[in-house]
């Protein structure tokens, strides 16, 4: 069971997100339902973003419409699904911190300077200004992404930030020495490799 509704634009008739959400619970693991209900509950916080596909509510809504196969799975994922995550390495770089021991950090914190916002950083514990940063590849491939990302992880030193910049291979085959990073930025202390 489930709701269906009819797509504008081409007319066809199509599960909601959130039943399609709870409906991936007999194909997906958790942190693969975490990160597609991060992507569908994702609230705008630029100017031109979508709204988000559906809310918490509704995801536990489908989750509780009638027998779910994957249902336990589902129940494991849905307290972790939260509505500021940007992307699936997001999600993926915050269930790393949390698995680890790390405390839950906030996702795409606000900085202001004046009362204006000057940068969303990607995963933040604001107390120990603490941030870390998701670089996909395309940050090392686009010249402009590149100037303007050396340009703001400088404003946020300068703002007392401490940067961990993560990247693909963080959150693989170098998984302990990311985490190791992280835990010592996070208590304060230096790692000396």
């Amino acid at each position: 069971m489930g709701s269906v509704r009819t797509e504008p634009a081409s007319g066809l008739r199509a599960t909601s997100p959130a039943t399609t959400w709870a409906m991936m619970g007999a194909l997906l693991q958790r942190d693969d339902l975490i990160a597609l209900g991060d992507a569908f509950v994702r609230e705008p916080m630029r100017p031109g973003d979508p709204p988000a596909l559906a809310t918490i509510a509704e995801l536990a809504a489908a989750l509780e419409a009638g027998r779910r196969r994957g249902a336990a799975t589902l129940r494991d994922a849905l307290p972790l699904v939260r509505t500021r995550s940007r992307s699936r390495k997001e999600t993926e770089t915050r269930l790393t911190l949390i698995a680890a021991g790390l405390p839950e950090p906030s996702l795409n914190w606000p900085v202001v300077v004046a009362g204006k916002v000057v940068a969303l950083i990607d995963l933040a514990y604001p107390e120990s200004k603490v941030g870390f940063e998701y670089e996909g590849e395309q940050h090392l491939t686009d010249p402009h992404q590149w100037a303007s990302d050396i340009r703001r992880y400088e404003m946020l030193a300068d703002l007392g930030w401490r940067i961990i910049r993560v990247t693909k291979s963080d959150l693989a085959e170098h998984r302990s020495p990311f985490v190791e990073r992280a835990r010592a930025a996070f208590t304060g202390r230096t790692r000396l490799s």
